[in-house]
């Protein structure tokens, strides 16, 4: 018997501003990113993602905390209580990597590579699988200027990339 298939996409404005009907066609999807939320905010409507019954959830959030200067240890503590969550209900989630910036925030990117390094720690440590997008839209460890408007958001090209690597994901089938 085939599961229920919709895909939550749950992130702040990077996901949000994603045209993912577009990307995906069919796909039943829902987009809860937020414009400048941040992990620690999200914290408070994760309880929301169980109740929709989703197939998976694809997460991606944490610059926004950087840019305002939360620590990437703090970052991640908020990372679990979300995970941890999401875990004990047992939904299948994939924790995609934070996108580096652009030479704008460059000073940013060493806090990306860490907290990248911790979510892939935690998305093991909760059996989920990491994603690695940064590496497709920014193989030097920063976002390339064709790829950003203002070195954080994403153009539509760049957006074509992300889907691109979360495509397989967005359209596996699950079954009970």
């Amino acid at each position: 018997m085939e599961k229920d298939q919709l895909i939550i996409l749950f992130g702040d404005s990077l996901t949000e501003w994603g045209q993912w009907h577009e990307q995906f066609g069919s796909v039943s999807l829902v987009n809860l990113g937020i414009a400048g939320d941040t992990v620690a905010n999200m914290r408070h409507r994760m309880h929301r993602v169980p109740a929709l019954k989703p197939a998976r959830v694809l997460v991606m959030a944490g610059i926004n905390d950087l840019i305002q200067g939360a620590s990437v240890m703090r970052v991640i503590e908020h990372y679990d209580e979300i995970l941890k969550y999401w875990h004990a209900q047992g939904l299948a989630v994939h924790v995609q990597s934070v996108l580096y910036c652009g030479a704008q925030f460059d000073a940013l990117n060493e806090q990306v590579t860490l907290l990248n390094e911790g979510l892939a720690e935690l998305a093991r440590r909760y059996h989920f699988q990491y994603v690695d997008v940064a590496s497709n839209l920014c193989p030097q460890k920063v976002l390339n200027a064709r790829h950003t408007y203002d070195g954080v958001h994403l153009t539509p090209s760049a957006y074509t990339l992300w889907a691109q690597d979360i495509a397989p994901l967005v359209r596996q089938r699950v079954t009970a």
